[in-house]
C-alpha cells in the first residue's frame, strides 16, 4: 500500500476532523477545570470520561495533528519553523498575561476580593500548549537544520523524554523565575503543563506518521492496519498496567499532575488512543459532504484563533462571576456549558477573521 514516490499530498480531512471535535472536547475540560469543583469522590466515572476527552483526545492530538501539519506544510523551511515558533511563545504569553495577569492585577487595584488565589508571577509564567507548540518548532528548525531523518528525530524526542523524567523534582527549591524559564523544558511547577522536553515525542510522532502517509495509495487498508495494531498496544499496555496495580487512569486524570509528567508508557498508551481515533476520524471523514465538511475545515484552519478566544471567554466570564458572587457551576452542566463556550468563541472567531478581512480589503 505504499509507494516510492510521494502521492498523497493533498488535504487530509480526517485531520480537519480531529481538530474539530478537539476544540469542544478542550473546551469542555478548560470550563470543567476552571469553572467548577469537579473531583473523583462524587462522580469518579464523570469525571474520568471528561479527562479523558480532555485529556488524551485534545492536547496529545493536537500535537500529533502539528506534527502532520509540519510534513503538509509548504512553508516548511527551518527557517520558516523558526520564526513561527518564536511567534508562538511570544503569542502564548499574551494570552497568558490577558486572560489572567490582566484580570488580577485589575482586582488588586480595584481592591476586588476574589477567590483566586494564584500569585501574578504564576499567572505570567504558566506554561500552555502554545508556548510548547513554539517550542516544538524550534526544535523541529534545529533537527531539519542538522538535517535528521525521521527516525533520528523521533530517538532524539524519546531520549528527551527520558532526560526529562530525571529533572523531574529537581527545582521544586528554585526561585519560581528560574523554574518558569526552565519550564519551557521542564516539569518545574503544577503550572508548567507543557514541558518540552516530555511531550514533544507527539509532534514528532506526527511528523513520522505523515511522512509515511503522503506515500500510502490506500488509505482504507492503511487505517484499518493502524486501527488493529492501536487496539492491541492499547489493550496490551492497559493490561500490563493493571497487571502491576498501577491505575491506567494515571496516564490522563492529572491525579498529583501525572499526566502532564509524561512518561514512555503513557506516551505509548496515549499514543495508542490517537491511533484508534484518527482511525475513527478518517471513516468519519468519509463521510462528510458539502457545508459540513466546509465546517470541519474552517474550524481547524482557525485552530489557534479559536483557542485564544476560548480561554478569554471563559476568564472573563470567571472573572464576572467572582464579581457578582454567584458560585461554581454545578458539575452536570460542564458539558453543556463547554459546548455553548465553544459554540461562543467560534463565532467570535468568525467575527474576528470578518473584521480582519474588511481591514485587509479596505487597505488599513
Amino acid at each position: 500500500m505504499l509507494a516510492r514516490e510521494e502521492v498523497n499530498k493533498g488535504r487530509q480531512l480526517e485531520f480537519d476532523v480531529a481538530k474539530a471535535l478537539a476544540i469542544f472536547f478542550m473546551v469542555i475540560i478548560h470550563v470543567g477545570d476552571n469553572m467548577s469543583k469537579l473531583d473523583h469522590s462524587g462522580m469518579p466515572y464523570y469525571h474520568w470520561f471528561l479527562e479523558f476527552i480532555g485529556g488524551p483526545m485534545a492536547a496529545p492530538m493536537f500535537m500529533f495533528a502539528m506534527g502532520v501539519g509540519m510534513v503538509y506544510t509548504r512553508h516548511d523551511s527551518s527557517g520558516d519553523f523558526a520564526r513561527r515558533g518564536v511567534k508562538l511563545i511570544i503569542l502564548g504569553y499574551v494570552l497568558n498575561f490577558f486572560r489572567e495577569t490582566f484580570l488580577m492585577i485589575g482586582s488588586n487595584v480595584l481592591s476586588i476580593e476574589t477567590d483566586y488565589k494564584k500569585a501574578l508571577i504564576d499567572t505570567i509564567g504558566t506554561i500552555d500548549i502554545l508556548q510548547f507548540a513554539g517550542m516544538a518548532f524550534l526544535f523541529v528548525a534545529l533537527m531539519k537544520k542538522l538535517h535528521m531523518k525521521n527516525w533520528m528525530m523521533l530517538c532524539t524526542a524519546v531520549l528527551l523524554q527520558a532526560i526529562g523524567t530525571l529533572f523531574i523534582g529537581l527545582f521544586d527549591s528554585a526561585p519560581k523565575a528560574v523554574q518558569y524559564v526552565l519550564g519551557l523544558l521542564f516539569f518545574t511547577n503544577k503550572y508548567i503543563a507543557f514541558p518540552t522536553t516530555l511531550w514533544l515525542v507527539y509532534p514528532v510522532l506526527g511528523i513520522c506518521f505523515a511522512s509515511i502517509l503522503r506515500r500510502v495509495t490506500d488509505k482504507q487498508a492503511f487505517y484499518k492496519m493502524i486501527l488493529l495494531i492501536s487496539t492491541i498496544g492499547l489493550v496490551a499496555i492497559s493490561i500490563g498496567t493493571t497487571t502491576v496495580g498501577y491505575s491506567v487512569g494515571g496516564y490522563f486524570t492529572g491525579e498529583g499532575s501525572s499526566y502532564y509528567q509524561q512518561n514512555l508508557f503513557s506516551t505509548l498508551w496515549i499514543a495508542c488512543i490517537i491511533g484508534v481515533s484518527i482511525s475513527a476520524y478518517y471513516y468519519i471523514s468519509t463521510q462528510l459532504k458539502g457545508r459540513i465538511e466546509g465546517i470541519v475545515k474552517y474550524l481547524s484552519s482557525n485552530l489557534n484563533t479559536i483557542y485564544i478566544i476560548q480561554w478569554l471567554v471563559i476568564t472573563y466570564t470567571i472573572a464576572i462571576k467572582e464579581i457578582i458572587g454567584l458560585g461554581s457551576l454545578p458539575v452536570q452542566m460542564i458539558i453543556p456549558v463547554g459546548i455553548l463556550t465553544g459554540l461562543c468563541s467560534i463565532g467570535i472567531a468568525w467575527l474576528w477573521n470578518q473584521f480582519i478581512a474588511r481591514r485587509v480589503s479596505s487597505g488599513q
